[in-house]
C-alpha cells in the first residue's frame, strides 16, 4: 500500500481503494489481494491406514471399504490388512 500520506500524490488504484469504490466481496480492498505462483520442485506424503486403533477396529474399517466396492475403496482395504512388512513393500516397490 502507498506511504504517501498526501491523496494527491496516491496512483488512481490507490485513490480508488481509498475512496471505497473498489472491494472484494470480503469487503478487503483490490490492493491487498495478489496472486502468487510456486514452483513444486518434490511432493511428500503419508500413508494413514487407521494404524493407530486396534486390530478388530482397523478389519471392521477395510471391510466397510471392500463391502463399498470399487477399486480405490478395495486397494486401500487391502494395504490396511497388509502387515507392516508387506505394506512398505507395497508402497516402495522392494
Amino acid at each position: 500500500m502507498s506511504s504517501k500520506k498526501n491523496p494527491a500524490e496516491w496512483r488512481l488504484a490507490t485513490k480508488l481503494v481509498r475512496g471505497g469504490l473498489k472491494r472484494s466481496e470480503f469487503g478487503e480492498t483490490s490492493e491487498a489481494i495478489f496472486g502468487l505462483k510456486i514452483d513444486i520442485e518434490t511432493m511428500e506424503g503419508k500413508w494413514k491406514l487407521s494404524q493407530n486403533r486396534q486390530p478388530e477396529e482397523r478389519a471392521n474399517i477395510a471391510l466397510a471399504l471392500v463391502n463399498l466396492g470399487g477399486d480405490n475403496n478395495t486397494g486401500v482395504a487391502a494395504l490396511m490388512n497388509a502387515e507392516p512388512r508387506e505394506l512398505h513393500q507395497e508402497i516402495y516397490n522392494e
